[in-house]
């Protein structure tokens, strides 16, 4: 509990770089895998992963390509930063691009639900 008031609470400065999710992330990670960089790395993998299958989620949405269609169009993004992936300090640009992917599918499906008003 003193590392999540910590996490989110600490806003002591004006310099203060303000990131609680990374924070508590790497707080989890040093809960599992101690400070052995081996399980730190594969938290960043499978969140690469996890993007990756995002953002081929996303375009498919968007490309109208769902289905027994063709997937090819939503092959096509460019591929996802992988140096996030090498470096476990980088967790903040894996976890915004998660929240950024799963933002932008649910604003996706709402559109794509949504009747025009006439």
């Amino acid at each position: 509990m003193e590392g999540l008031v910590w996490a989110f609470g600490r806003l002591n400065d004006k310099e203060t770089y303000w990131h609680p999710l990374t924070w508590v992330s790497h707080m989890v990670d040093c809960q599992l895998f101690g400070l052995r960089p081996a399980g730190h790395h594969l938290v960043n993998v499978l969140l690469h992963a996890l993007n990756a299958v995002l953002v081929f989620l996303l375009f498919r949405q968007i490309t109208g390509h769902s289905g027994n269609a063709p997937h090819w169009p939503a092959c096509s993004p460019p591929p996802l930063a992988v140096d996030t992936v090498a470096w476990v300090s980088e967790r903040k640009n894996l976890l915004s691009a998660l929240f950024w992917m799963l933002t932008l599918l649910a604003y996706v499906r709402y559109a794509q639900q949504s009747k025009p008003r006439v």
